[in-house]
């Protein structure tokens, strides 16, 4: 079914976990981040100058996260009620269903053409646009998974598929991984979408064209997606991916250190205070691999849900985490709007096209 969507609120909890001041970065908060295939030499240091936080998208910003706290936390408990266990043949109906519970997340944030996309022998992948950007903005596709893994054992706090909040934490099966990440993008899109239309930046109300594409086999290698990805090649054409979970520096073979990376850097630094550290993680290889080869475009990686607990017992998300993480989002869409992106993704996919050549 359609998720539930709430009246105005907050929760207090939430509200003071997004108002707490920037600290350093500790090595919990891991931010895969990365053009598969460049060693993470390449990456320290690397930013956009170019981009600096607007005050008042800033501002707009904490704002639509404060009034929308409280259906965020809605959205966070519903899509845990899923058992979406991709490796479990008796969980094929909770998958799908999952799958048709992101559709209407998505239908609700003004998402078009949402189609669910049949996985020969497997499960669906969901497929969403919104290119109100226009044509002379860059289209980013936004990757991720709402499947899980199978639980190792019994959760402490309570049933793996609850919400349970604890120690300023989101306890839930997938919360550090797949299904913790995808809400951050979404809910973090969404935000950009709102406080640009509170302040006025623009006519678009997002500077940038995004296209959806949500499987739920991540956590299984991603068994046909290639075939996906080849199958439906015009629909997906994209400028760049950007991932919401893990990824491989060292494993795919490919160029690094592209523009889109060095302004996630910088994204990354202006919302934590301090630059990110490069974690690796080969979990979602086969999946960007596929993506970068099929498609022909970049790939970044902006995962924030690394190294709490994830696949293990008591899987947590510090709220903190999940707050910056959304806010992260949000600018990142506004980052990818200045008009040099777009000229950089071009001369990009030129010099990748003659190294090949």
């Amino acid at each position: 079914s359609a998720p539930r969507r709430h009246a105005g609120g907050h929760h207090s909890l939430l509200d003071t976990m997004s108002l707490i001041a920037r600290v350093p970065l500790c090595f919990s908060l891991a931010l895969a981040l990365t053009v598969l295939g460049c060693a993470s030499a390449q990456f320290p240091g690397v930013k956009d100058p170019g981009y600096k936080k607007p005050v008042a998208f800033e501002v707009a910003v904490v704002e639509t996260l404060k009034d929308r706290n409280t259906e965020h936390e809605m959205d966070v408990k519903e899509m845990l009620e899923f058992h979406s266990i991709s490796a479990d043949v008796g969980h094929k109906s909770d998958v799908v269903a999952a799958a048709k519970w992101l559709k209407g997340r998505l239908d609700y944030t003004d998402v078009q053409n949402l189609q669910l996309l049949k996985v020969e022998g497997g499960h669906p992948a969901l497929y969403g646009e919104w290119l109100g950007a226009g044509e002379n903005k860059p289209t980013v596709l936004i990757y991720g998974y709402y499947d899980v893994k199978p639980m190792p054992d019994k959760d402490r706090w309570a049933g793996p598929f609850d919400l349970t909040i604890v120690q300023e934490s989101f306890y839930g099966r997938g919360m550090a991984g797949g299904k913790g990440a995808l809400l951050m993008a979404v809910q973090g899109v969404e935000t950009a979408y709102h406080a640009r239309s509170m302040t006025n930046l623009k006519l678009s109300m997002l500077p940038v064209n995004v296209k959806w594409l949500l499987e739920g086999q991540g956590e299984i290698g991603s068994p046909g997606l290639a075939r996906l990805l080849r199958k439906h090649k015009g629909l997906l054409a994209a400028d760049v991916c950007i991932s919401t979970v893990g990824g491989s520096k060292d494993d795919a073979g490919l160029p690094g250190g592209g523009h889109v990376d060095q302004i996630a850097a910088q994204v990354w630094e202006d919302v934590m205070g301090a630059p990110p550290m490069y974690n690796r993680d080969p979990s979602t290889t086969p999946a960007l691999r596929a993506i970068r080869s099929e498609l022909g475009i970049p790939v970044t990686v902006f995962g924030w849900g690394l190294g709490d607990n994830m696949h293990a017992s008591n899987e947590r998300l510090k709220i903190e985490k999940f707050t910056k993480g959304r806010e992260a989002w949000a600018h990142l869409m506004d980052a990818l709007g200045k008009p040099s992106v777009k000229m950089a993704l071009a001369e990009e996919a030129t010099a990748s096209e003659k190294t090949e050549l």
